[in-house]
């Protein structure tokens, strides 16, 4: 494959997700950033968390996921609590509010990839889900 062409897909696939992430936060009307709908995203999935655990998770370093959970606890969508069976241990979990704000985050994000994705043809979505499938698996 030539270096042109790669770069050019490279290039392609970074302005795609630039736009989207400008069109999601055009149109989300809540008052969080994505950093902070990730976070709460994995609260939801996974329960409870020390921050160091969510910040590995996420590939943020220490002092950034202490800034966006911070946000978070000020906004009441995310609390601190002390583990029941070791109370030097601080988990972080998501608050019914912090519930609500996603899933309107996640209504936002629905309507602007079924409206994105409906310029595809059916068998181009087949493609794009097969060769975006054999890239994900190489990773």
């Amino acid at each position: 494959m030539k270096e042109d062409s790669i770069f050019h897909l490279i290039r392609t696939v970074e302005q795609f997700n630039d736009k989207s992430i400008i069109e999601f936060t055009k149109s989300f009307k809540g008052d969080i950033g994505i950093a902070q709908i990730l976070v709460l995203n994995v609260l939801s999935e996974n329960g409870a968390m020390k921050q160091a655990n969510l910040a590995q998770k996420l590939g943020y370093s220490k002092g950034g996921i202490t800034h966006i959970t911070t946000k978070l606890i000020q906004k009441g969508y995310a609390e601190r609590k002390y583990d029941e069976e070791d109370r030097r241990i601080i988990l972080l979990t998501i608050t019914d509010e912090g519930r609500k704000i996603l899933q309107e985050a996640e209504q936002t994000g629905k309507e602007l990839r079924q409206k994105m994705y409906a310029v595809l043809s059916q068998e181009e979505v087949e493609s794009l889900t097969t060769i975006t499938e054999k890239m994900l698996h190489a990773l």
